[in-house]
């Protein structure tokens, strides 16, 4: 399958963090038939080891595989499904969104309390966790108790598509993207060998990065991944964040790290010579699983590759396809540079 069907088909995949088993599975397909050999950790994490033809550094490049959504925490007696987020979750978006709960994958809708029955202070806010719930059509608790359990993961029910100038939209294309892209790299001849890892649990406490950096001892870690855009909203400069249609993001720095500086001009060096667009971060914003790269082990010198993603933990994930194309390529330089490092 072309990196674009990869995309579309992991989008629609059932997979919140600690739950990315149905990602997993399909991923060890892909790798079998690519002829790969692969392993699982204790966690969760799918580990591949890529052989080079160049001596170089020990790098390890990882995507995670989980995506935000639910858990159910509570049937109320009426048979509504209390749900608990995990992950982060764009609040604002949620309101009469389809959501699909367990592993039959029931459907239900997200509701929240009417607007006549708000007071005035609460009209125009976005719900509260606490408030939030699926309506699965049962009549009652009893009902309800027959097609779902307390601990059942929920997901956003929808499909990926094009739209727009070269656009695509999905749930978790900040996760999923990353994961067809690395899928893509362990496609292709390479210069220098890598470990490439599918991690768990990326959106909630990045253990699945911090095992696999306490495993293989990497000296270099390249993470892949998704950066909030918020262009289009009347924002402009470093508000913005980061823009559709100007390249992957390469960030110099999170709330309490700093990338590895040479790792960091050389992914503008790459895409110079490859004629690649890539651009900053315009703000620091908190670390994920780079972070857990950096700290873990005995740490790693560390650099990311994030893909601007709008409206991120909704079901209308927005990407440029141009980006994605930018990313996979630039990817790809970057390793093949590190043994010059």
């Amino acid at each position: 399958m072309s990196l674009w069907e990869n995309i579309a088909a992991f989008s629609e995949l059932t997979g919140i963090s600690g739950r990315e088993q149905p990602v997993r599975d399909v991923l060890c397909k892909k790798l079998e038939q690519l002829g790969l050999p692969f392993e699982m950790d204790r966690v969760g994490n799918l580990i591949i080891h890529k052989a080079g033809t160049k001596a170089g550094p020990k790098v390890l490049v990882a995507a995670h595989m989980d995506e935000p959504g639910f858990l159910v925490r509570w049937i109320e007696k009426d048979g509504r499904v209390r749900l608990a987020t995990v992950g982060e979750i764009g609040k604002t978006m949620m309101a009469g969104r389809r959501v699909l709960i367990g592993k039959s994958k029931v459907p239900g809708v997200i509701g929240v309390k009417p607007t006549h029955l708000l007071n005035q202070e609460q009209r125009g806010k976005a719900a509260q966790t606490k408030e939030l719930y699926a309506d699965i059509g049962a009549d009652g608790a009893e009902q309800a108790e027959k097609a779902i359990s307390v601990g059942d993961e929920a997901v956003w029910e929808n499909r990926f598509e094009f739209f727009g100038e070269k656009l695509c939209k999905g749930k978790g294309l900040d996760s999923r993207i990353p994961c067809a892209v690395l899928l893509e790299l362990l496609s292709r001849p390479t210069e220098v060998g890598f470990t490439a890892v599918f991690t768990v649990r990326g959106v909630t406490d990045c253990g699945g990065m911090s095992a696999a950096v306490f495993a293989n001892r990497p000296e270099m870690v390249i993470t892949l991944g998704g950066a909030p855009a918020a262009d289009g909203f009347g924002f402009s400069g470093e508000k913005q964040l980061c823009c559709l249609g100007e390249g992957p993001v390469v960030p110099f720095m999170e709330k309490a790290m700093v990338y590895d500086r040479a790792l960091y001009e050389s992914a503008f060096a790459v895409a110079e010579e490859r004629g690649l667009s890539c651009q900053n971060k315009r703000m620091v914003t908190p670390a994920g699983e780079s972070k857990a790269a950096q700290i873990s082990g005995e740490g790693a010198r560390t650099a990311a590759l994030l893909l601007p993603v709008r409206y991120l933990g909704t079901p209308v994930c927005t990407a440029h396809q141009e980006d994605v194309q930018s990313m996979t390529e630039l990817a790809e330089g970057l390793l093949e540079r590190l043994a010059r490092l």
